[in-house]
């Protein structure tokens, strides 16, 4: 006869859709970005927090937004372009800092291995939000 020990736990787990892959990477590379840049003295992501926090905002509206289950046609119609352009200001938010990300690596110049080390993970972050738009 087989025993069998369980523990239920509550686990804070998000389940990973596009736009949730989106935000994580865009809040990486600001935060790697930055990292990097407060490091050689550039000035490009001094507000970095509020950046992410911006970014967040954009993130939430699109996620909060529900099709209508309206039977007017046009309330419905009304939705769903208030979605489109949710989901379209968020892209377009994230497309600008990858922008910005890949200029911050343009104009580092630094030997140093942990610098290096850092711009190769932000470029990992990059290929992601790039692979997510």
């Amino acid at each position: 006869m087989g025993r069998c020990d369980s523990f239920v736990l509550e686990t804070d787990v998000h389940y990973p859709t596009d736009i949730n892959l989106l935000f994580d990477a865009v809040r990486k590379m600001i935060q790697i970005a930055a990292m990097i840049s407060q490091g050689l003295g550039m000035t490009l992501w001094r507000q970095y927090d509020y950046n992410i926090r911006s970014f967040k905002k954009l993130y939430r509206i699109a996620q909060k937004l529900k099709h209508s289950t309206s039977k007017d046609e046009k309330k419905k119609a009304q939705r769903k372009q208030l979605i489109i352009e949710a989901h379209a200001n968020y892209i377009e938010s994230a497309e600008n800092f990858v922008k910005t990300a890949n200029s911050t690596i343009e104009h580092i110049v630094s030997n140093d291995p942990a610098c290096l080390a850092r711009i190769e993970e932000l470029k990992t972050y990059i290929d992601h939000a790039n692979r997510q738009d």
